[in-house]
């Protein structure tokens, strides 16, 4: 009966190991295409051309001057509510991904963003706005 049980036991840890090296081996040997669709008055950077299954990319965005971002879609599905600071950050890749971005001509009104920063004294001062580099 002990010996039944240790081999069993022994069946099932290399079974699981087996299904460990085959999902370790599909991760890495697995790379999807990150594809960004030319757009009119904006232009769009990735980080990663080609991505690993189940790994992640962010996606830039940078209008020209007078226009903002009206839409964003991956794979056809809007994503414009996910953009963080003009970025998209695209996670648990399992497929080739298409990005496509709209712009709009913008109201005239320029958003600046103002960072106040603590310090460890207590004081608090003025810090540049952040800088749109995606990176």
């Amino acid at each position: 009966m002990q010996k039944r049980r240790r081999r069993m036991l022994a069946l099932i840890c290399a079974g699981v190991l087996a299904v460990a090296g085959v999902f370790s081996g599909l991760h890495f040997s697995c790379t999807f295409p990150i594809v960004l669709e030319d757009a009119e008055h904006g232009t769009l950077y990735c980080t990663k051309s080609r991505a690993r299954l189940f790994s992640s990319a962010v996606v830039c965005l940078y209008p020209e001057q007078g226009f903002t971002i009206e839409r964003v879609t991956v794979n056809g599905e809007d994503q414009t509510e996910r953009l963080q600071r003009n970025r998209l950050t695209l996670r648990l890749i399992h497929g080739e991904i298409l990005v496509c971005a709209a712009f709009k001509k913008s109201d005239g009104q320029t958003a600046f963003d103002a960072v106040f920063v603590a310090k460890k004294n207590g004081s608090a001062g003025y810090a540049e706005p952040f800088s749109e580099a995606c990176i």
